[in-house]
C-alpha cells in the first residue's frame, strides 16, 4: 500500500503538495488501512517538522509508480 498525502509548509500554509508514500502494508479493505496508517503517518510528519499533513488517503502501491 501507500498513502497519498496533501501536504503544507508549517511556514506558508498555501504552499501545498501532493506525495506518495510507500508503506509496509499489504492491500488491505480501507478502514484497516486508515488504522494501520497512523504511525507512518506520525513518523513522516515527526521526520518532516517543517510540512503539516491536511489530508490523505491509502492507495495501492505503485499504482502511478511514484513514491517518496
Amino acid at each position: 500500500m501507500q498513502l497519498v498525502l496533501i501536504i503544507c509548509m508549517l511556514t506558508q500554509a498555501e504552499v501545498c503538495e501532493e506525495r506518495h508514500l510507500s508503506v509496509g502494508i499489504e492491500p488491505v479493505p480501507g478502514t484497516v488501512c486508515m488504522t494501520k496508517a497512523i504511525p507512518y503517518l506520525a513518523q513522516w510528519a515527526g521526520e518532516h517538522p517543517k510540512w503539516v499533513i491536511k489530508r490523505w488517503r491509502c492507495a495501492v502501491a505503485g499504482a502511478d509508480g511514484r513514491s517518496i
